[in-house]
């Protein structure tokens, strides 16, 4: 009885380890799940986003309103209207109010 639990333990182990193996660069860096493996996790998607938050805190910080229009993207764009922005979504409020 000892001797067959034994067994399975060693074999659950062993598929522990070869698990492990397989998913270890996965489990050093979760950020390659969303954006991929490329330069460890920063690619053209982060890269905008971060320059969305950071012209808005601009925005924020000299004018203390959102920016309505963004003269950057695409020849002038609508900003506060754009889903992409984001504005209003509460978790991205913390960019306004911190050095995030």
């Amino acid at each position: 009885m000892k001797s067959r639990l034994f067994q399975n333990l060693i074999a659950a182990l062993i598929l522990l380890v070869a698990a492990g193996a397989c998913f270890f660069p996965l489990l050093s860096h979760p950020s390659d799940v969303l954006v991929g493996i490329q330069n460890q996790g920063y690619n053209d998607t982060t890269s905008a986003f971060i320059a969305f938050k950071n012209y808005q805190k601009i925005c924020w910080e000299q004018f203390q309103q959102f920016p309505y229009w963004n003269p950057y993207s695409l020849l002038g764009m609508p900003w506060l209207g754009t889903p992409q922005s984001s504005l209003f979504y509460p978790g991205n409020w913390l960019f306004f109010f911190t050095n995030a």
